[in-house]
């Protein structure tokens, strides 16, 4: 449906937190309200259920990226998050490649710190 990866955390003992990657808004809203799929149904329960009683907290974002504006550096990780969800990662380069020459900011510029 156009979900990319999933990752489950805490943030604490009592504050689950979600990230997902997906495709395209398109496909994040489509699936949102979709009636067909369980989201939707479980989502207005949800809803009906503990909107105004104050016991669960929402802390919900959406952004939109475009393609080739975004990078992730894993130092000495595994591939997660931004590269497992859009296909895998690359190497970054010598120590003098930046973000600011990889996004052809200033192509000259040179790292402030030795890379890995």
């Amino acid at each position: 449906m156009g979900l990319l990866n999933v990752h489950f955390a805490l943030m604490s003992p009592i504050s689950p937190f979600v990230v997902q990657y997906w495709r395209s808004f398109e496909e994040l809203e489509r699936f949102a309200r979709d009636p067909a799929s369980l989201h939707l149904p479980v989502w207005t329960e949800f809803n009906r259920r503990v909107r105004d009683s104050g016991d669960v907290g929402i802390y919900h974002e959406t952004y939109r990226v475009a393609p080739g504006t975004q990078e992730a550096i894993y130092g000495n990780m595994p591939e997660w998050g931004l590269a497992k969800a859009t296909g895998g990662a690359r190497p970054v380069g010598t120590a003098a490649r930046t973000a600011a020459v990889r996004f052809g900011v200033r192509p000259d510029d040179e790292a402030p710190v030795e890379g890995y």
